[in-house]
């Protein structure tokens, strides 16, 4: 009777070891083959941007810094031109799902603290005016959405704004954003084209892109190469311990 109760406690046991074991390859393979889109990274962040353009009006855009503990970025806007006469140059820019447009600021009074806060060092936010005129230029955004849309009329001087993004509970791989300048005329002038993104070469993406119309940032790295995270690394190699030593007993009981 006794011999009977012990062998049917260890085939319980055996039971336990080997659902255990199974478990902790699952959940290690599973940690592996994570989807990349959940893979953790940090976002972009441009080392700095043009200053004053002597006779083209582009677009310069600049990845500013991130707050690690609420997991938000700045991504900054403006076009700044030294010549008499009137320019225009407008945008529809559109962010991916997995950030979302929670402020953007237009005025000088707000983008002043801004640039302590998110700016980039020794970046040249200091022009003569900042913001943007709210009798000549348009701007249309909607808080928790992923779009806006926006026109500059300038004569001289900035016209600059600050997008704040949220990126939810984690900053995540495959992030950014989509630039495309509108076209044809508006208010009698017609539309500038050209992009500048941060400083040439220093940050992927970054660079005077050229005289075009549309450009595709990115925020954040992609998913290869992805390092898997200790946790299941350590549940990966429980595991296949786990495998190896139930191999080694039933070895054992063969040879005996």
């Amino acid at each position: 009777m006794i011999e009977h109760i012990a062998q049917e406690f260890g085939k319980e046991m055996n039971m336990k070891k080997k659902t255990y074991t199974i478990l902790c390859l699952f959940l290690g393979l599973f940690g592996l083959v994570i989807p990349p889109a959940y893979a953790l990274t940090l976002p972009y962040v441009d080392t700095g941007f043009t200053g004053r353009t002597p006779d083209d009006l582009d677009l310069v855009v600049a990845r500013e810094n991130y707050d690690p503990t609420t997991f938000q970025q700045a991504v900054y806007f403006r076009a700044v031109d030294n010549r008499t006469d009137t320019d225009v140059i407008g945008a529809s820019i559109l962010f991916s799902n997995g950030v979302r447009i929670i402020d953007v600021q237009t005025s000088g009074a707000a983008l002043l603290p801004g640039d302590l806060f998110w700016g980039i060092s020794g970046a040249p936010y200091d022009e003569d005016t900042r913001g943007i005129e709210p009798k000549k230029d348009l701007i249309s955004w909607t808080a928790n959405t992923v779009s806006l849309d926006f026109d500059f009329l300038i004569t001289s001087g900035t016209d600059d704004i600050r997008v704040i993004l949220d990126y939810g509970d984690s900053f995540v791989a495959n992030q950014y954003f989509t630039i495309a300048l509108h076209q044809g005329q508006w208010q009698d002038h017609t539309y500038n084209q050209g992009i500048q993104v941060g400083l040439p070469g220093t940050v992927p993406g970054s660079g005077d892109l050229g005289e075009i119309w549309s450009a595709s940032i990115p925020l954040t790295a992609p998913a290869q190469g992805q390092v898997p995270e200790p946790s299941t690394m350590l549940l990966l190699g429980c595991g296949l311990a786990g495998l190896v030593c139930a191999r080694t007993r039933r070895n054992g009981r063969e040879r005996g």
